[in-house]
């Protein structure tokens, strides 16, 4: 069977309705994805965890805990407050991972702080080098391939929000660049007639940031019924084709809750971080996620793959440039800061991790209930499929 473009936008479509956590929605999407994928041979299991929103209020603190610092820059102009703002974005990032770590429930114990939900992820093999398998506590055993293992990733859950995903990334940005302008002038002592106008600048850019919500009335076409579409098609045609399954590791990992600050990704890597490093260790792991692909627009990566510890080893983003010269197509880097993805959980443990995604006007709709089906189009599911299965064709050799 060859990779057809619209088989993945027509299974898409079917799943483009609001499913926020908690809604039941997602659990009935969830249950049709298993549905086929079990339907071509995969072995699927789930994997529950439970979790509180502590990141979303971190968040929320930290942006209040910026508005105040810059305020009283304002006022009194001090270099202690200036230092105290770099301090308070350099650790924003370490901060947020401790508690994003916190907040996952591991044996009745968690951060409960804000909304409390239970979930799953799906975690779909079908040759022999299973994740599950290497991971399973009860045994003990942790078989090693030395064959390279790949994780195609794309999320199921959505969301709305009144602040558009774009608008929200430039306000983020936006913040953070005039506060750090503001802390250089302080630390400087600059006097600049701009002062002012850039430390209100970061204000009316941070303040609309404190008002975020989560809602449930966003289809999710894009994001990302587009991406699970296009992993459900890849894993039909890969299903019909033996002569990866001898040579190639394989996880399809379609997690819940990224839409609340990655949660499902984290609960994986934290659930399974021993089999992880012996995947890494032996043939090699690569984390390749999808985050709304289906659109008419040009296809960009997100994160920097990390050099493999064999240096032999040809890392994923390597292999996604050379699919995309082979292919004609042009792969361009997505720089904005802000913008959460499934890889970012594997990549801060060191593993080969990166997001694919496709950039157009679409895009605008993502969030929105405007994020429907009639958004969606061919050449956004073309490019990162074809890539993708051009990188399986290198990593088989």
């Amino acid at each position: 069977m060859n990779f057809d473009p619209l088989v993945a936008l027509n299974y898409a479509a079917a799943l483009a309705r609001p499913r926020r956590v908690g809604s039941g929605a997602d659990e009935a999407v969830a249950a049709e994805i298993e549905e086929q994928l079990r339907g071509w041979g995969y072995q699927v299991e789930r994997q529950p965890f439970t979790f509180s929103t502590a990141s979303e209020v971190f968040l929320k603190l930290f942006i209040l805990a910026g508005v105040l610092l810059i305020s009283a820059l304002l006022i009194w102009h001090e270099r202690i407050l200036a230092v105290g703002l770099l301090l308070l974005v350099a650790l924003f990032l370490p901060l947020n991972r401790r508690v994003q770590s916190a907040a996952l429930e591991q044996n009745g114990r968690g951060l409960k702080l804000g909304q409390r939900y239970t979930t799953a992820n799906l975690i779909a093999t079908r040759n022999r080098v299973s994740t599950t398998q290497v991971a399973t506590p009860a045994t003990g055993r942790n078989p090693v391939s030395n064959f390279p293992h790949l994780y195609l990733v794309a999320h199921y859950d959505s969301k709305s929000q009144r602040i558009p995903l774009v608008l929200r990334v430039a306000l983020f940005m936006l913040a953070i660049i005039a506060g750090l302008i503001l802390v250089a002038l302080t630390l400087f002592n600059v006097s600049t007639a701009l002062y002012l106008p850039i430390g209100l600048l970061a204000l009316a850019a941070a303040l609309p940031l404190l008002f975020l919500d989560a809602g449930n009335n966003s289809p999710g076409a894009i994001d990302n019924a587009s991406s699970v579409g296009l992993v459900l098609h890849l894993a039909e045609v890969l299903a019909q084709r033996t002569d990866w399954q001898a040579k190639l590791g394989l996880t399809l990992l379609i997690p819940s809750a990224e839409e609340l600050t990655l949660m499902g990704s984290v609960a994986y890597v934290t659930a399974y971080a021993q089999s992880l490093r012996e995947q890494d260790r032996s043939g090699g792991l690569y984390v390749l996620n999808f985050d709304g692909v289906g659109v008419d627009g040009d296809l960009y990566y997100v994160g920097h793959s990390h050099q493999p510890q064999n240096s032999d080893r040809i890392n994923l983003l390597a292999h996604v440039r050379s699919a995309c010269v082979d292919l004609n197509l042009p792969l361009k880097r997505f720089g904005f800061v802000g913008a959460l993805f499934d890889h970012i959980p594997f990549a801060q443990r060191g593993f080969d991790a990166i997001s694919l995604i496709v950039v157009g006007r679409a895009s605008r709709s993502v969030h929105t209930p405007n994020d429907s089906i009639d958004q969606l189009h061919v050449r956004g599911f073309d490019q990162a499929g074809r890539v993708t299965l051009n990188v399986i064709d290198r990593m088989i050799g």
